[in-house]
């Protein structure tokens, strides 16, 4: 079984965080908050950088498209970046205190860039002689033969199969553009 690095990253905190109520870290290792603090952002820099590479080297079988929620998803680091950059500010002039409002500074900064770099959550893949679809937890897979023919709204794609269904992949965002980059992709993998 294949853990994602994330999931792991996960529950790795999360348990990080349980010993460190019950045990309290501080107590043995000095400045503990700040060292941890700047592991998250730096972890946190990586996370965006790896963004930053997904999207300049997206696979030419794979397009990646906006789905419902990913709008909220897109806003919010910038708002949540603009509240740290702001409240480091208010720290470094309030309290003088320079090392916090620096490592402040920068998670605000790396949230703005991860709203910068955001990656869409829905997909669709070419791959083999088969369309891959996935849109949060729901997955489906639809050889390239089967599908009779492909009618996109602004909010779903369905897909006419030959044996008479259809498969109707929803919870999209879609504009005119993104309509027509969907038609050419799929119409040029069968």
């Amino acid at each position: 079984m294949k853990i994602k690095l994330d999931v792991f990253f996960t529950v790795f905190f999360f348990v990080f965080i349980v010993l460190d109520y019950f045990i309290g870290f501080e107590k043995y290792i000095p400045n503990y908050y700040i060292l941890v603090l700047n592991s998250w952002i730096l972890l946190y820099v990586f996370d965006v950088i790896g963004d930053r590479k997904k999207i300049k080297n997206t696979p030419k079988n794979e397009m990646r498209i906006n789905s419902n929620n990913d709008n909220y998803f897109a806003v919010l680091p910038f708002i949540i970046g603009a509240i740290i950059v702001f409240v480091s500010c208010i720290l470094f002039l309030v309290n003088k205190n320079f090392t916090l409002s620096i490592i402040l500074f920068i998670a605000g900064i790396a949230n703005i860039l991860r709203g910068i770099y955001f990656i869409p959550s829905a997909l669709i893949r070419k791959e083999d002689s088969q369309l891959y679809l996935e849109n949060g937890k729901v997955k489906k897979t639809i050889p390239h033969e089967q599908i009779e023919s492909i009618n996109c709204s602004s909010r779903d794609i369905k897909f006419i199969l030959k044996d008479e269904t259809s498969y109707i992949f929803s919870h999209l965002e879609l504009n005119e553009m993104t309509i027509t980059k969907i038609n050419d992709f799929i119409n040029t993998s069968q």
